[in-house]
């Protein structure tokens, strides 16, 4: 997995902004070790001691599961998630209640007010604020399905627990020095 990351950092201002379901074909069309990052990308995404989420600077990050305690430290902390869903829309806000209600949620098989354009929408909101943790599956046609789940459900599927001998602002300096004093998703 260290040669996929290294392999991945030194490769990450050359992939232009795309869904990851898109990264796949691009990358082997277009690069010239394209074989060689798709298979990196392939390890970290299958990994299940790697989260995949838009934490730094909004783009797609693989987190390890070393950092997990640290990062639900910071997304499960009551007056962080306050200022997170502040500004939400009642969209959004609905939306983030079904997650946590239901530990994940399959957005195509979701009906919403608003209708598909409008849970999309709150799906982003949600994914950019960090409030959710999003993934993409590939359904039994083999259509790709956007998935929102909750932070405690990676919590209670991974046994991890929230780093306690941290406060929250220390929580998030440690992180952003991680993350090469980078813009975090929870900031």
């Amino acid at each position: 997995m260290r040669e996929a990351c290294r392999l991945g950092r030194s490769i990450t201002r050359n992939v232009p902004e795309r869904r990851s379901t898109e990264l796949s074909s691009w990358v082997r069309q277009q690069h010239p070790r394209g074989r060689e990052i798709y298979r990196a990308w392939r390890t970290l995404v299958d990994d299940p001691e790697v989260l995949t989420l838009k934490l730094v600077a909004g783009k797609v990050t693989y987190v390890h599961a070393e950092l997990w305690p640290l990062l639900l430290r910071i997304v499960e902390d009551p007056s962080w998630r306050r200022r997170a869903v502040r500004g939400l829309d009642a969209i959004s806000r609905d939306l983030l209640d079904k997650v946590e209600r239901a530990g994940t949620l399959r957005l195509d098989q979701t009906d919403f007010p608003g209708g598909a354009r409008a849970l999309k929408h709150a799906g982003s909101a949600l994914e950019e604020r960090a409030l959710v943790i999003s993934r993409d599956i590939h359904t039994e046609t083999g259509r790709h399905a956007p998935m929102l789940d909750s932070w405690r459900l990676l919590r209670e599927r991974a046994g991890a627990r929230p780093e306690a001998k941290i406060s929250l602002n220390d929580a998030i300096r440690k992180l952003k020095r991680l993350a090469g004093g980078n813009a975090l998703a929870v900031e």
